[in-house]
């Protein structure tokens, strides 16, 4: 059996925010699955068409990431399309909603706008990109906006700030919600 044969998903976020996790890895002799939510690895048990799985949970409400290693080899979930993109093996995200709206969440509020540009890095010698968030009504604004700056530590890159930590819409609902000045964000 493939990883892509059956009707199985994976991750399956529950309404109680538990979670099931699973891999096709039928030859695997041993599988095991680290998630953030819970800061530990677990072994996954191996069931009928060689599907690994486990049942964790319940979990906080937020953004997660977690990987498998199959065999010692450490991958993100093949049936997953939203991963984190960064230093080490790409890894997986799996969001558990909570019962209201998140301060990430894209609410119906006005939005900013999400520029990508690119620049040569003198210091590098390179061709650089760069992304800039830029605050509702700011085309339309003579005024000057403070800036923020936002650097990806530990290897990551600039696109993870709004796929991943989704700076743009926080940007949004806090804008909306009078709890911070619009601002200018370069990542």
């Amino acid at each position: 059996m493939s990883q892509d044969d059956g009707d199985w998903v994976s991750p399956e976020v529950r309404s109680d925010r538990s979670v099931t996790l699973r891999i096709g890895a039928p030859d695997a002799r041993e599988v095991i699955v680290y998630t953030q939510f819970t800061g530990e690895e677990h072994a996954m048990e191996k069931g009928e068409g060689g599907i690994w799985s486990i049942h964790l949970g319940p979990a906080d409400p937020g953004i997660y990431e977690y990987y498998f290693r199959v065999d010692g080899i450490e991958m993100s979930d093949p049936r997953n399309p939203h991963v984190l993109v960064n230093y080490r093996p790409t890894w997986s995200i799996v969001e558990i909603p909570g019962d209201e709206p998140m301060f990430y969440d894209q609410r119906p509020v006005p939005h900013g706008q999400v520029h990508i540009h690119w620049y040569e890095s003198k210091t590098l010698e390179e061709n650089r990109r760069i992304f800039v968030y830029t605050p509702p009504g700011y085309e339309k604004c003579k005024k000057k906006y403070p800036v923020v700056y936002l650097l990806p530590g530990g290897g990551g890159f600039e696109h993870n700030w709004t796929e991943y930590c989704r700076v743009n819409l926080i940007m949004d609902n806090l804008i909306a919600d009078e709890k911070a000045e619009p601002m200018i964000i370069v990542m």
